[in-house]
């Protein structure tokens, strides 16, 4: 931010995102506010409220105004957290769910004053992806469980799943029978072996995703369910990776998992 001359206020900005300098100019600061809504940059508007620090509410209020007219949610997020006692929460929220910049939306429910909790729950699930649901479930109170929890499951996505069900047993929450049993399909359809072993590791039914990894998994995925899960059965994982051609996972787990070494009794000896 500097001065262009003794007259006239100017402001520039050079944008991360291109090699274009971007200027402002007027004789008071309400002329540069006026210039602000006409170039409608995010960052731009953010790096003015930084270098002026005496603007009267009324100056703030157009600001708050023009940030809306924006299309960065991230500096609008920014923007908002500082402003968030003065915004007009609903008006940012609509923002928000226009830009479909879910994650953004989700982080802004989180600290606005009052927002509208149904309102981001539909974004979510008219807009958002199976991660959206769970940061929503980990950052919002008041959610309609029920309905994310549904959203979650019908995107059949198994690392979300997986983290649904570890939510709700981190939070201590009545978990529906059905639920488990569909979050428990979701992962074991999916044949992905870090988050079946995550499962078996955090959640339990460690035998049948011990043996869901031993007929779909490496010799490496075995190894690391051996070693990540209480209650494996080491022995049947042995037996399965030494049908395997990893010679390094074999020397491996003979090094972690040496066989137990059984000492015969005196009369078995004499037989």
């Amino acid at each position: 931010m500097e001065k262009m001359n003794e007259t006239k206020l100017g402001v520039s900005f050079k944008s991360d995102s291109s090699d274009i300098q971007k200027y402002i100019y007027g004789n008071t600061v309400d002329e540069l506010i006026d210039g602000l809504a006409l170039i409608k940059d995010g960052k731009f508007i953010n790096q003015f409220v930084d270098e002026f620090k005496g603007l009267t509410p009324e100056q703030l209020l157009k600001l708050d105004e023009i940030m809306l007219t924006t299309y960065d949610a991230k500096e609008i997020i920014k923007y908002a957290k500082r402003r968030k006692e003065t915004i007009n929460t609903q008006k940012y929220q609509d923002k928000l769910v226009e830009l479909k910049d879910i994650e953004r939306l989700i982080k802004f429910t989180s600290f606005a004053i009052q927002p509208d909790i149904v309102k981001t729950e539909k974004a979510v699930i008219d807009y958002g992806k199976p991660n959206d649901g769970i940061y929503l479930l980990e950052e919002i109170e008041g959610v309609c469980k029920e309905k994310i929890k549904s959203f979650i499951l019908s995107c059949e996505d198994a690392y979300s799943a997986y983290q649904l069900i570890r939510i709700l047993i981190d939070k201590q929450e009545q978990i529906l029978d059905i639920d488990i049993l569909e979050a428990k399909r979701i992962v074991k359809q999916s044949k992905r072996m870090s988050v079946i072993c995550a499962w078996a590791r955090d959640i339990g039914n460690v035998t049948e995703m011990e043996d869901v990894t031993i007929e779909y998994g490496t010799a490496r995925d075995m190894y690391d369910f051996a070693k990540l899960v209480k209650g494996a059965d080491i022995e049947k994982i042995r037996t399965a990776i030494e049908q395997k051609d990893d010679i390094i996972i074999k020397y491996n787990f003979k090094k972690d998992f040496p066989k137990p070494i059984v000492k015969k009794s005196f009369w078995s000896k004499l037989k």
